[in-house]
């Protein structure tokens, strides 16, 4: 994304306390940040490691933000 010129990027992330949700949500902020792209919180979307929870996700990303 951010190679195509993206500023505006979201995360499905995982459920609190799993580490591999938490170690792949810093690093998702440290590449934002390291790109010069602002962190916002309302781009971010908690899920379970699920196909369903995933779509719903990014479902519930596109369905309240405006701002994309």
């Amino acid at each position: 994304f951010i190679d195509n010129g993206h500023k505006k990027i979201g995360m499905v992330r995982g459920e609190k306390g799993n580490w591999t949700a938490e170690e792949r949500e810093q690093s998702f902020r440290a590449t934002l940040k390291e790109n010069g792209i602002e962190i916002r919180e309302e781009f971010f979307v908690d899920a379970h490691f699920s196909l369903n929870s995933g779509y719903s996700g990014v479902y519930t990303l596109y369905k309240d933000k405006t701002d994309y």
